[in-house]
């Protein structure tokens, strides 16, 4: 370490040091990430969708306005999965944006 000058020892310092945090510090910065986390999740609408209900349930599904000519079978787990998709990209918005976005996307079955 003698043959190294004082500029050397300084780009050692910044590149190869580690800057130790106590376990209390390390603690509030994981809290600090969680907590802006739970602030998107707040700010977004987010919170507690896994626990809303369609907007519109099968029989309506069917009902002339909506889609009145979908066919039985995988077809109507599509259309129920894309409502799914769409309520959680568009927390807050209405039944009749909802079923503009079904006319959108599947045309043949209006």
């Amino acid at each position: 370490l003698e043959d190294v000058n004082e500029v050397d020892m300084i780009e050692f310092a910044i590149e190869g040091d580690v800057i130790e945090e106590s376990k209390e510090e390390v603690r509030q910065g994981i809290i600090a990430k969680y907590d802006a986390f739970a602030a998107s999740l707040l700010e977004l609408g987010l919170v507690g969708i896994w626990c809303e209900q369609p907007l519109i349930d099968g029989r309506e599904m069917k009902q002339d306005g909506v889609l009145p000519n979908i066919p039985k079978g995988p077809v109507f787990r599509e259309i129920m999965d894309e409502q799914s998709n769409w309520m959680i990209t568009h927390p807050g918005a209405d039944k009749n944006a909802l079923i503009q976005h079904l006319h959108d996307v599947f045309p043949e079955f209006v």
